[in-house]
Formats: C-alpha cells, structure tokens, sequence
C-alpha cells in the first residue's frame, strides 16, 4: 500500500462516491402539498450504467493497489486498463452533466455522480500518464 498512486486512490474514492450517489436523491418535483424524489435507479438503466462503471473502476484500482500480485491483462481491446477506466469515467461525466440540466430539481445524487465520475475520470489520466513512464506490461 506504500506504493499507492493518487490516480489510483482517485478512481478509487471516485468509484465508491459514484456507487453511493446511484442511491441520492437525483431529482425533486414538488406539487405544493406533496412532493416526489427519484434517484438513478428510478431513471431507467441510469443506475446500472453508472454501477458497472463505478464497479469497473473500484475493482482495477483496488487489485493495482491491494493485490498486486495478481496479474492483470496488459490491454483490453487494443486499450491499457487506465485508459479502459478513463474513458468509462468520461462517459459517466458527461452522462451526469446531463443530468444536471435534465431535472428541474437536481439533488445532491446528481451532483455527487459528476464529482466523483470527473474523480474517475482524472484518476485514470494521473494513472495512465504515470504508465506512460514505464515500460509496458506484456499482452
């Protein structure tokens, strides 16, 4: 653990504030004497979408950072497993920053979804630039 990265700590942090942010509240329609809310599971796939990715990125970060010694595949698809998680960060950004502007009445599940997929998102480039300085591992 003494060798732990920030990328790795952030895609970490990232994945479970995302997983935890599914649950939120993400919308609130008042009608006066009563109201609704709806989180990311009330939306369609929207909760699922956003649990593979948080899952994605929690389970590469937590092998890189606890189990070591496993080995994990050099690429997937032509891409490294930081980019994997870059790129899945990235699209749970822009998905959340939708949602944003989507509701009428964004709650904190909203916003803790685009804080912590941007955490992602910038953990897996601090990870994936801190490979670049190394050598590659074997496919």
């Amino acid at each position: 653990m003494d060798q732990t990265r920030p990328g790795t700590i952030a895609m970490l942090a990232g994945g479970a504030v995302l997983l935890i942010s599914t649950v939120l509240d993400w919308q609130k329609v008042d009608f006066g004497i009563a109201s609704a809310s709806a989180n990311a599971w009330d939306r369609g796939l929207s909760g699922f979408f956003l649990l593979i990715i948080a899952g994605i990125a929690m389970g590469i970060a937590g092998v890189t950072a606890f189990a070591p010694q496993v080995d994990l595949p050099g690429q997937v698809m032509g891409y490294t497993l930081t980019q994997v998680v870059m790129l899945l960060g990235a699209s749970a950004l822009v998905f959340s920053f939708c949602m944003l502007f989507a509701f009428e009445g964004f709650q904190i599940g909203t916003i803790l979804a685009f804080a912590s997929s941007a955490a992602v998102t910038a953990g897996g480039y601090m990870e994936n630039t801190a490979e670049a300085d190394q050598p590659p591992r074997p496919i």
